[in-house]
């Protein structure tokens, strides 16, 4: 019964890290893609030609990094028998922390230097 818990502890570990390595890389995207749009018309246009409209585009980009970061991660922590999720944990923090305050500082820019 042991080896099966330290299984099930390992693989929901796997999922966790994998999940929220994802979650942060798809927040750096929304946030860098934000203001990408926001700076650059050229990658603006990009996105709306590809996707119809840069919001989808973004979007749509998010959820398929989401997924696979999500797989691929998942798949390398539980290789690696990988169970501390406390640094993916801080990963994901840190990633909100930082695109807040990017997304919140550039606004903040446009609308009060611009």
């Amino acid at each position: 019964m042991d080896t099966m818990e330290n299984n099930n502890t390992r693989i929901d570990a796997a999922r966790v890290i994998g999940i929220t390595t994802a979650a942060a890389l798809s927040i750096v995207w929304i946030a860098a893609s934000t203001i990408g749009t926001e700076v650059s018309a050229p990658f603006k246009a990009f996105l709306k030609g590809a996707f119809t409209h840069h919001w989808i585009g973004k979007g749509g980009i998010a959820i398929i990094l989401f997924f696979v970061v999500t797989f691929v991660m998942t798949l390398v922590a539980r290789r690696s028998q990988h169970t501390n999720v406390a640094p993916a944990l801080l990963f994901m923090l840190w990633a909100s922390v930082f695109a807040s305050v990017a997304i919140i500082g550039l606004y903040g820019y446009i609308d009060f230097f611009k």
